[in-house]
């Protein structure tokens, strides 16, 4: 969703730990976009000497399933060999 990008997020919980350089997973919250539900995953993004220079995030709404996606099988499958 290009619309998005550059869009304020700081108030939101993902964006304020990983601007503090931690990975996060967000519980489910309501998109401010969409107003559907999601969950947020959150890398920081660093330079070189490891400074902080933004984040990145992306996210995976309640439509999504993990149980009827070919992924998640081909997944499974791989970790039982």
């Amino acid at each position: 969703m290009p619309e998005v990008i550059g869009q304020p997020r700081g108030d939101r919980e993902y964006f304020k730990e990983s601007i503090q350089g931690k990975s996060f997973i967000s519980d489910a919250i309501v998109s401010k976009n969409s107003k559907k539900l999601i969950i947020v995953f959150s890398e920081p993004i660093m330079d070189e000497e490891g400074n902080v220079l933004g984040v990145f995030a992306m996210s995976v709404d309640s439509s999504f399933s993990w149980a009827n996606s070919e992924t998640s099988r081909l997944m499974v499958k791989a970790e039982l060999k």
